[in-house]
């Protein structure tokens, strides 16, 4: 706007300067002072152009004090030119600020909307006000983000799979989506580059995803919860945490490393099922035990598929561990429909689940002393 109306402005001012008899211009005809002695025209370019830009405002504004018009015919010609230009300016303007107020009213209904869930919620589990009001104040941060990942995504899914998509819009869109974070993603080549990778795969987990942002420590699930979503880093470090023991890593109060023991079932191709099995308990640790990554996960990796493809609850607890951190997450149902609609990658994602649970279990007992994530990533 600011660039539009200097440029107007200097034409309004080009107007005059052009005339053969400057003296009928509004350049001369305006003067300065109350006394009406100073004319414009006597003034530093400064004030002329300030003046300029005074008259191509009030006429977009569709003000128009009558301190300033046109006279002469290529001033009416000017002018009228000026009114064309300022009522679509005008009506842009109108446009975009009725689109943000439309735009705050709707993030606003629909923070309402869940807070009035959590009060009905509340009530029905006869929650105490405390509790009530923290859930409240956290619905209400996070809810903005929410609103804004809301669209139709079964319409856009349908988009995706069907025929009429250009084959080099599939080839190019990835490469935009999450500033590129996605397609460097290894949940895409879990086994290295993949010769014939389905060319809609990328879009469709796109869709599904949903961005979530963590502070350091932030707890991202804990042992024994139940798995619901796979997380793709976008930023910063994750880690599985434990507490260091001289046998390694205590995963968990009352169960050691060791005791976690991974044994595929025979009919794991077609089941994705495995099985988990406790040989032997180690003494509960104190509550105050602290924590410390054998783990990592940085960017371009992801972690949180063993349980899913397994059915199990998860094995291990998963922390943010740099300053903050950003993760792409996929819930169960949709990652489900990606490993039916491509049986392909669904075997490549469950064997790496298994190369990657052997790995976490071979760290873990490594774990003897706490390092910090950098001294770890370090050592």
């Amino acid at each position: 706007l600011a660039w539009i109306v200097h440029i107007l402005a200097c034409g309004w001012y080009l107007c005059a300067a052009v005339h053969e008899n400057p003296i009928d211009t509004w350049v001369v005809r305006r003067t300065t002072d109350s006394s009406g002695e100073i004319y414009l025209v006597q003034t530093s370019p400064a004030e002329q152009w300030l003046n300029s830009v005074y008259f191509v405002f009030t006429v977009f504004s569709t003000v128009g004090f009558g301190d300033m018009s046109a006279y002469t015919s290529g001033e009416i010609i000017y002018v009228i030119f000026l009114m064309a230009v300022g009522a679509v300016v005008h009506s842009i303007i109108i446009s975009e600020v009725i689109n943000v107020v439309t735009s705050s009213d709707k993030v606003n209904e629909f923070i309402d909307n869940q807070c009035d869930l959590v009060r009905a919620f509340a009530g029905h589990t006869e929650m105490d006000e405390e509790a009530e009001d923290a859930l409240n104040s956290w619905v209400k941060t996070s809810a903005k983000t929410w609103a804004h990942q809301r669209y139709a995504k079964e319409e856009m899914k349908q988009l995706i799979v069907g025929k009429y998509l250009p084959r080099s819009l599939l080839g190019s869109i990835p490469e935009s989506m999450f500033g590129g974070k996605l397609i460097r993603n290894r949940v895409l080549t879990p086994f290295g580059e993949i010769r014939n990778s389905p060319p809609r795969l990328p879009m469709l987990l796109a869709l599904a995803l949903h961005k979530s942002f963590y502070a350091f420590q932030d707890i991202i699930y804990e042992i024994h919860d139940y798995p619901f979503n796979i997380f793709l880093v976008a930023a910063g470090v994750f880690a599985y945490v434990a507490v260091p023991s001289p046998r390694g890593g205590v995963v968990e109060s009352g169960v050691s490393p060791q005791t976690l023991v991974v044994t595929p079932d025979k009919n794991w191709h077609s089941s994705m099922t495995c099985k988990t099995s406790l040989k032997s308990a180690k003494k509960a640790t104190d509550p105050g035990d602290q924590l410390y990554p054998y783990q990592l996960f940085c960017w371009g990796s992801y972690f949180g598929d063993v349980e899913l493809l397994s059915g199990s609850t998860r094995r291990a607890t998963a922390r943010c561990e740099s300053p903050e951190g950003t993760l792409l997450s996929v819930g169960k149902a949709d990652f489900k429909y990606m490993c039916d609609e491509f049986p392909h990658m669904g075997g490549l994602w469950l064997r790496r689940a298994h190369f990657n649970e052997r790995t976490r279990l071979r760290r873990n007992r490594l774990l003897t002393r706490g390092l910090d994530y950098e001294d770890y990533a370090a050592s």
